[in-house]
């Protein structure tokens, strides 16, 4: 059972590190548009 629940919290680590991965490359998406529209 344990097992199951390290299981569990390295995929929200995987889920995790993937979203600010996102987000990060959402940001810098936002900042380049942003420079080119003023």
């Amino acid at each position: 059972h344990q097992h199951k629940e390290s299981g569990d919290f390295e995929e929200w680590l995987t889920f995790s590190s993937a979203q600010s991965m996102f987000l990060a490359h959402y940001q810098i998406s936002i900042g380049k548009y942003a420079k080119e529209i003023s």
